[in-house]
């Protein structure tokens, strides 16, 4: 239980640093790294408007639960599908409370750098454990080794339990 709510911490703060560092990346982008005066309030103003809309949209489409070191393709259409609803209504809700002072490329840049950011982060959480998992593989010399038959779901869940956990002693 703690380690499952340390997890569900763990991960708002992740997404939290991505959101914050999208926003200013986005406007670092525009501005080619010169980010004017006046557009440091803007900036600020959208900061505050992305992180609870982007937090709480992610949490409700699912994105703080799973393992990332299981993830997959369905998984990262899953965070695409979460980034273009959050990005419209950000979008939607820059338009209705800033106006049209806040640049309008910052809502492109913002999608494609946050999109970019969260599936880099689970990506990477997901290549760590497979080059943990090959080393100890490489050092586990008396394995079983089996085939699997078949295709399908069922197959390729156990073909991923098996080789994200070296203690069953086969490889396939």
């Amino acid at each position: 239980d703690l380690l499952i709510r340390s997890r569900l911490m763990l991960v708002l703060l992740s997404h939290l640093v991505m959101i914050v560092a999208s926003i200013a990346l986005a406007f670092a982008l525009r501005f080619d790294f010169v980010i004017p005066g006046d557009q440091f309030p803007l900036m600020w103003q959208g900061i505050l408007i992305a992180v609870p809309l982007k937090v709480t949209t992610f949490h409700l489409m699912g994105l703080s639960r799973g393992w990332w070191r299981f993830i997959g393709i369905l998984d990262l259409m899953r965070l695409f599908w979460a980034n273009v609803i959050v990005s419209l209504v950000f979008t939607a809700t820059t338009i209705a409370i800033v106006g049209r002072a806040f640049p309008r490329s910052i809502y492109a840049l913002d999608f494609l750098v946050c999109f970019c950011f969260l599936a880099a982060l689970r990506l990477s959480a997901r290549l760590y454990f497979e080059q943990k998992m090959q080393t100890r593989r490489k050092n586990t010399d008396n394995r079983k080794r089996i085939l699997i038959y078949g295709a399908g779901n069922a197959a390729l869940t156990l073909m991923r339990e098996i080789s994200s956990n070296p203690s069953l002693g086969y490889e396939v």
